[in-house]
């Protein structure tokens, strides 16, 4: 153990920059916090495993595995989210990975990206945010309603302007959601969207 933390410290002075250039000492880690990132990185190392050995055994043929996985894909709705700020992006993607019968398929954090993993991922409904950098929502719900004319739109954003909610409408966007509302108004709404979708 005391050998990861000699290599653990030596990999985060190096991520790290240290506060002065004269006193390298300044950049280094506690025992408790190299514990807790190199535990981070022995979970991601085993995921990135498994998904390894995952994409193997597909390439593989093997059909034992491929029957298994079916019935989850087919019982769960994909949702791509797309806002600006990260920090809002985790706390939808964790509320609706939580959700039964929901998955985030993907994220994206402004609307020209949006309309690049709404293609790669053919997610089943597609979270929008209204203000974001590059091209804004309403932008890019015009561009995802002529590519993906059945797949819902939900605009999610702080703003609550009657002009904007009327564009919303006119483009498609078949629900809109504020910021200021309950998480759970948005997954009932998403709910709502994709039950048609599910019969």
């Amino acid at each position: 153990m005391k050998r990861a933390h000699k290599t653990l410290r030596a990999k985060v002075r190096k991520i790290i920059r240290p506060a002065y250039p004269t006193q390298p000492e300044k950049a280094e880690i506690s025992i408790d916090e190299a514990d807790d990132l190199y535990r981070e990185i022995r979970i991601e190392n085993r995921l990135m495993g498994e998904k390894g050995k995952e994409a193997r055994s597909k390439r593989s043929g093997s059909h034992k595995r491929q029957d298994m996985r079916t019935p989850r894909s087919h019982s769960c709705k994909s949702v791509l989210i797309v806002d600006d700020n990260p920090w809002i992006r985790k706390v939808l993607c964790e509320r609706f990975q939580r959700e039964a019968g929901l998955a985030v398929c993907g994220e994206a954090e402004n609307g020209k990206e949006a309309i690049e993993k709404a293609q790669q991922l053919r997610p089943e409904l597609i979270v929008l945010d209204l203000s974001m950098p590059v091209m804004n929502g309403l932008d890019a719900a015009r561009i995802l309603r002529r590519l993906m004319p059945s797949v819902p739109l939900i605009m999610y954003s702080a703003f609550g302007d009657k002009l904007i909610e009327r564009q919303a409408r006119l483009i498609g966007i078949r629900a809109l959601v504020s910021k200021s509302q309950d998480a759970a108004v948005l997954i009932s709404k998403a709910r709502s969207l994709l039950t048609p979708r599910a019969a």
